[in-house]
């Protein structure tokens, strides 16, 4: 016998179904097979964590196209980047 715990937190929507009886749901005591799936969460909250760290990824990617394409940026070795004609 072995005690299952959650490694996140969230709203319980649903519960997984007993491989040995197809009226019940997964409970305390029932056994089940591997890659069962136990409980189903909510997943709004990490959905919307999601959306917003993807916002924030464009953004950041946006602010560092334009920070690249500004004239006398500093280059990557901490110096001025100069441009000389031919």
């Amino acid at each position: 016998m072995v005690d299952v715990g959650a490694r996140v937190g969230g709203l319980i929507v649903g519960f997984g179904g007993d491989s040995h009886d197809p009226f019940k749901f997964t409970d305390y005591c029932t056994v089940v097979e591997k890659d069962a799936v136990l409980a189903r969460i909510d997943p709004t909250s990490y959905e919307s964590a999601l959306e917003q760290a993807e916002a924030t990824l464009q953004n950041s990617e946006a602010t560092l196209l334009q920070l690249r394409q500004r004239p006398g940026r500093q280059s990557e070795s901490g110096g001025e980047q100069t441009h000389c004609d031919p």
